[in-house]
């Protein structure tokens, strides 16, 4: 399943948690699969308890027994959810170690009023969020056994997991050689059980929007695909390689070395030394991109040679990222009648990404929708109304 899928998908068990089963994203290290909970976490302001389970014993989860009154009766872990996780804390509260104060009351929303948090003051709190059970299947096989209740019936010993709250855990597959137990067919059986999937065009979206990504990597993974946005190789004894998350650090650290040999060794411990090179070789386009300036505000419509597929995706990249949606989106459009089709359709899909609203309120926008309906419309949906182009 495509990250945007499995976005969409913990929505949907987030819009009703009580009922919803635990779910489970398998795939290689790297894609995403804890990046994608917690985006939707921070999309809806929810909170994220993030739980090693290969940190754990298998008493770890139950708890310890202390005595009140003349019962024994279990603590459950302080890392696991209560009714009031602090968004700003990012941390789980617990009335009964006096970490809140006040009178709570939830809001359907998912906040609660009321309360404030005495380790930092915020009054931020929420009832509502995700419990990622991370690496699952790298804990031991006894310490798996102990989620068996936790995942099936939300509840563990004398704890239970609160209501507005998900379970979701995430691990590596055998085949991929990370450190990881084969897991029993009876904690199998609790999950609803999702492959996570690389998709290129879902990439692109959040690196142009809640990514922040270095533009020229996104116009390089644009232009090359899938093969150098993911080349792990379980059989490769090279250290690095490029992941999703391997290119986010090489963005970082973009910004950070300006000698050259120094970033060329980084980026090769980054994403592998293949991947390097072919992207350095990229940036070698870069002195030969016009005046930015000049094409947003409108002024030019210069479009290189046809032949050169690598400046035209270094300008069109380059050409999004820069862009003030509100400013210059109008401009972009009518710039995208001078490209080829296909770039044309690239470059108007990639400001879809980067801001929907906007793009389908400018003024060409129309009028690109009507010329290119046949390509972006299925053929059983190719109407000349153009209001219907706008669901691209």
């Amino acid at each position: 399943m495509h990250p945007k899928k499995v976005y969409e998908l913990i929505e949907c068990l987030l819009a009703n948690p009580d009922s919803a089963p635990a779910l489970y994203l398998w795939g290689p290290p790297g894609v995403g699969k804890s990046a994608t909970p917690r985006g939707v976490t921070q999309k809806h302001h929810i909170g994220f308890c993030d739980n090693r389970a290969p940190l754990h014993d298998p008493t770890d989860y139950r708890g310890i027994p202390t005595v009140i009154g003349d019962n024994a009766v279990w603590l459950p872990p302080a890392e696991l959810p209560t009714p009031n996780f602090c968004m700003r804390c990012q941390m789980v509260l617990h009335p009964r170690t006096m970490e809140i104060t006040g009178t709570r009351v939830e809001q359907p929303d998912g906040k609660v009023n009321g309360v404030i948090c005495k380790r930092c003051g915020s009054s931020d709190i929420v009832w509502k969020g995700i419990l990622v059970l991370e690496e699952l299947s790298s804990a031991p096989p006894m310490t798996q056994a102990s989620c068996y209740q936790l995942t099936l019936d939300k509840m563990i010993g004398d704890y239970q997991l609160p209501r507005g709250w998900i379970i979701l855990a995430t691990s590596n597959r055998l085949e991929d050689r990370a450190v990881v137990h084969r897991t029993s067919t009876a904690l199998l059986n609790r999950f609803i059980h999702v492959d996570y999937e690389i998709c290129v065009d879902d990439w692109v979206e959040w690196a142009l929007t809640d990514g922040h990504i270095e533009p020229d990597i996104v116009g390089f993974i644009k232009w090359r695909g899938k093969p150098l946005l993911f080349n792990f190789n379980p059989e490769s004894s090279e250290r690095a390689f490029a992941t999703p998350r391997s290119w986010e650090f090489a963005s970082k650290i973009l910004g950070l070395i300006k000698s050259r040999e120094i970033l060329l060794e980084t980026l090769i411990g980054c994403v592998g030394n293949a991947a390097t090179m072919e992207f350095f070789a990229f940036l070698k386009i870069q002195k030969e991109l016009p005046n930015l300036t000049d094409i947003l505000s409108g002024k030019s419509r210069y479009v290189p040679d046809f032949n050169r597929i690598d400046l035209i995706y270094a300008i069109i990249s380059a050409l999004v990222a820069n862009a003030d949606p509100k400013q210059h989106f109008d401009n972009l459009i009518k710039y995208s009648f001078n490209l080829p089709r296909e770039f044309s359709v690239l470059l108007i899909t990639m400001m879809l990404s980067r801001d929907r609203a906007q793009l389908q309120v400018a003024p060409s926008f129309p009028k690109w929708a009507e010329t290119q309906k046949n390509v972006i419309l299925p053929r059983n949906d190719q109407r000349k109304d153009t209001r219907n182009v706008q669901r691209i």
